[in-house]
């Protein structure tokens, strides 16, 4: 037998207002809301494998963050030596024009 998809009210009927009313005014705590394990601090181990990839990660974003900074400073002496970041010359189109020009004369 295959599970519908969808909420079946005859197996498990949903709370009405009615009911989640009277257990607000009884002082239950919805049946949603119970916590059935008791509550317990997590293992020093959890916290310690927490916080050492809390560091991992930090390092990571900042190792990447001055790897960015070096290498966009890098490129920037790049183009600015190899003349690519200066703005073209008044002149540096009409080259390409002229050849256009003449091979199609």
């Amino acid at each position: 037998m295959t599970m519908p998809p969808f909420h079946d009210p005859q197996r498990n009927p949903l709370p009405d207002a009615n009911d989640i009313e009277r257990e607000a005014a009884d002082g239950i705590e919805p049946a949603s809301l119970q916590d059935s394990s008791p509550i317990h601090s997590p293992s020093p181990a959890l916290e310690r494998d927490k916080r050492r990839l809390r560091n991992i990660f930090i390092g990571l974003v900042l190792a990447g963050l001055a790897a960015g900074s070096v290498m966009g400073i890098g490129i920037a002496i790049f183009l600015k030596r190899t003349g690519l970041a200066d703005p073209p010359s008044p002149n540096q189109g009409s080259l390409y024009e002229h050849l256009n020009a003449s091979g199609h004369s």
